[in-house]
C-alpha cells in the first residue's frame, strides 16, 4: 500500500488527479491473493501442473540429447538434466534484445563447456537448439495465430481502440477527475 500511495502521488504530478492508483493496486493485489488461495485449494490441478513441469524438464533434456546425437556427440543424462533448466533461465533473461539472441547462445555454450562438453560440440548443439526454439516456435506460433486469427482479429482491434481511448484521456490530463 505504501508503494502504491507513493506511486499515485508521482502519477498525480504527471497526469493530474483522479487516478486512485492505491485502491486499484489494493484491489489487484487482493485479486491475485484470492486466485493463489483458490489454486492452492485445488490440489489436483497443482499436482497436474507439477507433473507437467517435470515432463517439460525431461522433454527438454531429451531435446538437447537428440540435438547432441544429431551431431554425433554423446552427452550424459545428468549434463542434460542440469543444462536444460539453466538454459531456460538464460533464455528468460531480460536483456532487451529480441529472443536474447547472442546472449543466450554465449551463456549456453559456456554452460555446456563448464559441464565438460567440447566447445565445438557445445556451439553446434547450442545453435541447433536455438534454431528449434526461436525459428520453429516462431513458425508454429504464426501458424496457430493464422488458424485462430479469423475470430481474434476483432478482439485485437477492440483492444487497440481501448488503448487509443486511454491514451487520449491521459493526454488530456488524466482520467476521471473528481
Amino acid at each position: 500500500k505504501v508503494v502504491a500511495r507513493y506511486a499515485e502521488k508521482l502519477l498525480v504530478k504527471f497526469y493530474g488527479g483522479g487516478l486512485d492508483f492505491a485502491s486499484k493496486a489494493e484491489v489487484f493485489i487482493d485479486s491475485v491473493a484470492y486466485s493463489v488461495k483458490r489454486a492452492w485449494r485445488r490440489k489436483g490441478f497443482m499436482a497436474l501442473a507439477a507433473a507437467l513441469m517435470l515432463l517439460q524438464w525431461i522433454a527438454g533434456a531429451l531435446e538437447l540429447g537428440a540435438l547432441f546425437s544429431s551431431i554425433g556427440y554423446s552427452v550424459g543424462a545428468w549434463v542434460l538434466l542440469i543444462a536444460f533448466p539453466l538454459h531456460c533461465y538464460l533464455t528468460a533473461l531480460p536483456v532487451g534484445i529480441p529472443a536474447a539472441l547472442g546472449v543466450t547462445e554465449a551463456g549456453t555454450v559456456a554452460l555446456f563447456t563448464a559441464l565438460g562438453v567440447e566447445r565445438s560440440a557445445a556451439m553446434a548443439a547450442t545453435l541447433l537448439v536455438r534454431f528449434v526454439e526461436v525459428w520453429f516456435e516462431l513458425a508454429l506460433g504464426a501458424a496457430v495465430a493464422v488458424a485462430a486469427g479469423v475470430g481474434q482479429r476483432e478482439r485485437l482491434a477492440e483492444l487497440v481502440r481501448g488503448w487509443r481511448a486511454e491514451a487520449r484521456v491521459l493526454a488530456r490530463g488524466g482520467g476521471g477527475r473528481g
